[in-house]
């Protein structure tokens, strides 16, 4: 039993905000990727054990 479903849809609403605040401004500004064999990635030769690096913010914004 419920008794306060207005307090849940509250608790719903604020959650949301949180999460949507958090994919516009992550708390990660970089996110680091390691190949574990060559590859290519959008044209680019990436050797095994190369490192990659890509801003946070920018893979959740939509355009």
């Amino acid at each position: 039993m419920d008794r306060h479903p207005c307090l849940q849809a509250i608790l719903n609403m604020l959650m949301m905000v949180i999460h949507e605040s958090l994919r516009l401004y992550p708390p990660v500004q970089v996110v680091s990727r390691e190949a574990i064999t060559d590859t290519k990635f959008g044209g680019i030769h990436v050797p095994k054990w190369g490192e990659g690096m890509e801003p946070a913010g920018d893979t959740a914004h939509r355009t």
